[in-house]
């Protein structure tokens, strides 16, 4: 939640204009396991393939850095950058910034792919996060992104249409059967 400073109350969205992108590492994992018992506790499944102790948690780490190298453990599977959206200590969400378009991800995915730790929705964390990942995607070479949502996220749909974003169509996503929206920023 956002602290209280001597001049004042801070609005949620300035409170995340403090955040920043950062490469996970080992002394986040703290933060981590507690952003899983977040999504547990909220009923969403998120990072459930990822072993918390000490030696599963490096391998995890292994393998994102794994993957931005492009080292993947699948044919299908394109190289990706992970970064964690932290705050003050605070682990409030994760970007996955794919390097390139299969065509899975043309149709669910996009080169853009994030998500916000439930604890801290609706405080202006995603467009913070958004605006950091656009960033780092042009660092990789993307210059344009696709972006996508299920069309009944509203609240992921309203900070990419926020962002400018153009429509470029929707599809039926292949793994939950949602209609899953298209856009290109």
């Amino acid at each position: 939640m956002p602290q209280q400073h001597s001049e004042g109350s801070v609005s949620p969205q300035s409170f995340a204009m403090n955040s920043e992108l950062v490469t996970p590492t080992m002394e986040l994992r703290p933060e981590f396991q507690n952003m899983v018992a977040a999504y547990r506790s909220a009923g969403e499944a998120r990072y459930q393939d990822v072993e918390l102790d000490e030696v599963g948690f490096a391998s995890y780490l292994q393998t994102l850095a794994d993957s931005a190298s492009g080292i993947l453990p699948g044919p299908d599977l394109v190289p990706q950058t992970t970064c964690w959206l932290v705050n003050n200590g605070a682990l409030i969400g994760i970007v996955r910034i794919r390097h390139h378009l299969s065509e899975s991800l043309r149709i669910e995915g996009g080169h853009i792919g994030y998500d916000i730790s439930p604890p801290f929705r609706n405080q202006g964390y995603g467009h913070k996060l958004l605006d950091l990942a656009l960033e780092k995607a042009l660092e990789i070479g993307i210059e344009q992104a696709m972006i996508t949502c299920d069309s009944d996220n509203l609240p992921s749909r309203k900070i990419i249409e926020r962002r400018g974003a153009v429509f470029d169509g929707e599809s039926i996503s292949p793994h939950s059967g949602k209609t899953v929206l298209r856009y290109w920023i």
